[in-house]
């Protein structure tokens, strides 16, 4: 007597049924190896917040706040300057807000950044820019940019900023004044 087991049909045949199940298990598996590895970073030992979904994440949160920082700084206050929040899928990533540890992860040589890392960059900044140059490159851009943004050029521009943002207000104040709801896009 033999065993025969038998499988739904499906409209391209038996074969490729076999197949989405290996491609089924075959993914359940690489899921409980990459999670079992994300969990053992050191990254997933930091406090940090709860994420309210596993597929997105704490990334909702950041991305679309009723106002903008919402979360960054709640949790800055609650967990300190380097805390963990989750990424898509569960991913652990590193939040950091204190100036000498960005200085040290930017200007460290051993730093180097993932090829999603440098394509987010590329599209957000532009090619070339300083915030994706990295080395010698980095070192000749920041020398070249450094005199416009040294403390007294950036005080000279405090009269500036503050004149067009009363500006501003003033437009808004006008603008608000009907006592009707008023849209405006900045």
């Amino acid at each position: 007597m033999a065993f025969q087991f038998h499988f739904p049909s499906s409209p391209l045949g038996d074969e490729f049924t076999l197949l989405r199940g290996f491609l089924a298990l075959l993914a359940a598996g690489a899921f409980f190896v990459g999670s079992s590895t994300l969990k053992s970073s050191p990254v997933a030992k930091l406090p940090g917040p709860s994420a309210p979904s596993w597929i997105f994440g704490n990334m909702l949160q950041m991305v679309f706040p009723r106002v903008y920082g919402e979360f960054e700084f709640k949790w800055q206050k609650t967990f300190g300057p380097v805390y963990r929040i989750k990424g898509l899928f569960g991913e652990d990533r590193l939040m950091v807000s204190d100036p000498a540890a960005l200085q040290r992860i930017i200007n460290d040589r051993t730093f180097v950044r993932t090829p999603s890392q440098w394509k987010m960059g590329q599209i957000v900044f532009g090619e070339g820019s300083v915030f994706c140059a990295e080395g010698e490159q980095h070192r000749r851009l920041r020398a070249a940019l450094s005199p416009a943004f040294s403390p007294a050029v950036v005080r000279s521009f405090s009269p500036i900023f503050s004149e067009v943002a009363q500006r501003i207000v003033h437009e808004w104040d006008k603008a608000c004044s009907a006592g009707s709801p008023v849209r405006i896009d900045v």
